[in-house]
């Protein structure tokens, strides 16, 4: 072959090369615009979680997501177990870091794994988004840090100051307010700060839990904007069945405090109590770490027994000494009617597992004189 025809085919061969990366080069510039392009999506937060989301919200969950829409800054959240108050504020964030370019939403709970149940909330409410719009909205997906194309992103943290210091938020979402061992604290010097140069918005949501927290302040305050969900307007809305409004009666028959805390979203004085509800919501700590059943920990164990079968449960608690504190590793409560002989067998296995538990202590103003 003469050197002529080699150098003609060595062009040829360039040129098609060439020609192949030139179009991939296109596509690829193709596929940044598509994505980098605006996506048209409702800016009312209620159209939004009906054609984005899918989903219709309740009446008291569009007046939440309009008021926010409509710019109010400071809003209190009582509402009652199970009546969508997660799942609206997760759909809430999203919307807020959909529309906004460049903003940072915060989620603060008394503890990480607190935190991470709203978290996952908006993985699951993002995976119920079209593909299509999905991929035009988000570039990264972890379990506590979500990223958007537009710059804006969600963290969830912990009731940590070493943690939360350092960020400047443009919306912040407490729960669980009032269980906070440092509310004050991470109120007034941490979280109200991160807003100074934002003009951010604030959502504290907690159970009404003692009256000497921060979160009850707030509900004395007439700056805040307040929330108020029990259980009837729950029922109205659909989201009790009927098994499960029975099954409130008999909380409210048999546990009057729990049922108004729980259920009406209401304050509650200590009555007849040993300990205070304030100094439980004191004693919480983020930094304790719960063990497992299954696991086989060394250390200095101590378990207290409160045994029921019918009426009330039955409770194993253990706390490790560890120099002068007492910290709460594990506890178990069993469902109602689970035999005693259940609970004394759990106990036994986990006596053999843990090395070691040192001492057991039994209630027995009822069961507990037959047991031991």
């Amino acid at each position: 072959m003469s050197r002529f025809n080699l150098r003609k085919e060595d062009e040829y061969i360039r040129r098609t090369r060439w020609k192949t990366e030139a179009e991939r080069l296109r596509h690829q510039i193709q596929k940044i615009v598509n994505d980098s392009s605006d996506v048209r999506l409702p800016r009312d937060p209620v159209k939004f979680c009906v054609e984005v989301l899918g989903f219709q919200p309740t009446t008291y969950q569009a007046r939440l997501l309009r008021e926010v829409a409509k710019g109010k800054k400071r809003i209190l959240l009582r509402w009652a177990r199970q009546s969508g108050k997660t799942w609206i504020l997760a759909a809430l964030i999203i919307w807020f870091c959909s529309l906004n370019l460049n903003r940072l939403a915060l989620i603060v709970a008394p503890g990480l794994r607190q935190s991470m149940i709203l978290s996952d909330k908006i993985h699951e409410l993002l995976n119920r988004i079209p593909r299509k719009i999905r991929r035009r909205l988000i570039r990264q997906q972890l379990r506590t840090v979500i990223r958007f194309k537009n710059g804006s992103q969600i963290v969830a943290l912990p009731n940590s100051e070493h943690l939360l210091r350092g960020y400047t938020a443009h919306l912040i979402v407490v729960d669980e307010a009032a269980f906070f061992h440092n509310d004050e604290t991470i109120f007034m010097n941490v979280l109200q700060p991160m807003m100074a140069t934002t003009d951010g918005t604030m959502i504290v949501s907690s159970t009404p839990w003692g009256k000497k927290t921060v979160f009850y302040q707030l509900n004395q305050d007439p700056d805040w904007s307040k929330h108020w969900v029990t259980w009837r307007d729950a029922v109205r809305e659909g989201r009790y069945s009927p098994e499960f409004v029975k099954e409130l009666i008999k909380i409210r028959e048999q546990r009057p405090q729990v049922f108004k805390m729980e259920y009406e979203a209401d304050f509650i004085e200590d009555v007849d109590t040993w300990l205070s509800q304030d100094l439980l919501a004191k004693v919480c700590s983020e930094s304790l770490e719960y063990i497992s059943f299954e696991a086989a920990p060394q250390g200095r164990f101590y378990a207290g027994v409160d045994l029921a079968e019918r009426v009330d449960y039955t409770v194993i608690a253990v706390v490790e000494k560890q120099g002068e504190h007492l910290n709460l590793v594990h506890m178990k409560r069993f469902p109602l009617g689970t035999s005693l002989a259940s609970a004394i067998g759990y106990l036994k296995v986990l006596g053999d597992r843990w090395n070691r538990i040192y001492a057991v202590y039994v209630d027995n103003t009822k069961h507990g004189d037959y047991i031991i």
